[in-house]
């Protein structure tokens, strides 16, 4: 089977544990005799234009390093969550028609290049498993138009995302 993951971000390249854990999903698939193509967001981006960068690694394992729109730096806290850029996102949907995945697995709420993912997905008719790993709350301690454009991302992309998985699966029983 050949297993398309979509994840925020990705080791080394990566602010919290969440890498690790896409890691030793991809690993842990390969290890079972799936083909794994890797889709992760980048944020230590230098232009708006930075190309997306494919390699294998001798694992087997496709990699597609997607360059998010860089992070303000008053505002670290979105550095996984910044879109990707313009050349990048418009790339997409042909790497995703060209690996042809089986089967989908997102990871991760409140992710522009997820959600992006995940319409590309329903386009081209290919199911995906969403997994959930929380919701994010900065955006209410930050407040202001952090807040108002968070919500708008949660009615218009978020909602759609859920709705639209072929199974939705969470890190914990406490997640909301």
């Amino acid at each position: 089977m050949k297993i398309l993951l979509g994840v925020p971000e990705y080791p080394p390249y990566n602010v919290g544990g969440g890498g690790e854990v896409f890691k030793k999903l991809a690993e842990g698939f390969r290890y079972l005799g799936h083909e794994v193509v890797v889709l992760y967001g980048y944020y230590d981006t230098k232009s708006i234009n930075d190309p997306i960068e494919h390699y294998c690694e001798e694992s087997g394992i496709n990699f597609y390093k997607i360059p998010e729109i860089p992070t303000p730096k008053k505002y670290p806290f979105l550095k996984t969550v910044m879109p990707p850029n313009f050349k990048a996102w418009l790339k997409l949907e042909k790497i995703i028609k060209k690996e042809n995945p089986d089967i989908v697995y997102l990871h991760g709420y409140g992710l522009i290049l997820i959600n992006i993912i995940s319409n590309i997905c329903k386009k081209l008719n290919i199911k995906y498993i969403y997994t959930l790993h929380g919701a994010p709350v900065t955006q209410n301690k930050v407040g202001g138009v952090i807040k108002f454009a968070y919500n708008i991302y949660r009615n218009l992309y978020g909602y759609k995302t859920l709705k639209n998985a072929y199974k939705i699966t969470a890190v914990s029983q406490y997640t909301t």
